[in-house]
């Protein structure tokens, strides 16, 4: 309030100023002590009244004016503010999901899973072996031969030969995509 009755009393002297300016530019002189108390006497409660309505819409265009420049920053700390109110809860669940027993019992089913994963493949492949999908002849000392009848010789004496084409073969070979298995090959070896 009392900054309002300051801006208030502002604009009353801007008048007041503006009133001595025309009286000079009329008179060609300043008003004296006379003119004076005549020009505060002819004020009444309303033009005191418009003084202080003009001054609020001054401030209160004024604050806009501010708050519309300072938008970001307010808004930055209302974020701030927000985050700050949240951030034991915040901790409190980082805390909860990255506990160590948390962390044990992830990587436990983690490993449960990649374990049933290659446990799958495996019995997928040697279900495919004694299928009939993939097969070689082979003896406990000698080379690996193929059903179409290639030999590849094994440093181990032991293994499986995919597929049934010389290329093929020589391919895999190169890569050095040949499988071994040894209880699979003596498994097929006695039959």
């Amino acid at each position: 309030m009392i900054l309002v009755g300051l801006v208030a009393y502002g604009i009353y002297k801007q008048a007041k100023r503006d009133w001595i300016i025309r009286f000079r530019e009329k008179r060609g002189q300043k008003p004296g002590a006379e003119e004076l108390d005549g020009y505060h006497d002819h004020f009444s409660q309303s033009d005191l009244d418009r003084f202080r309505t003009q001054a609020e819409a001054m401030m209160l265009s004024f604050a806009e004016v501010i708050v519309e420049d300072r938008r970001p920053e307010i808004e930055q700390a209302v974020r701030n503010q927000e985050f700050l109110a949240t951030k034991p809860e915040i901790i409190q669940e980082i805390k909860e999901r990255t506990s160590f027993w948390g962390s044990v019992t992830a990587n436990m089913v983690a490993w449960g899973l990649s374990l049933a994963v290659t446990i799958a493949v495996i019995a997928i492949f040697n279900w495919s072996l004694y299928a009939g999908s993939v097969g070689a002849e082979c003896s406990a000392d000698g080379p690996i031969t193929s059903r179409a009848g290639i030999s590849v010789s094994d440093e181990m004496s032991c293994g499986l030969v995919l597929g049934g084409a010389a290329a093929h073969i020589d391919g895999m070979i190169r890569a050095g995509n040949i499988l071994r298995l040894c209880r699979a090959s003596r498994l097929h070896a006695g039959r």
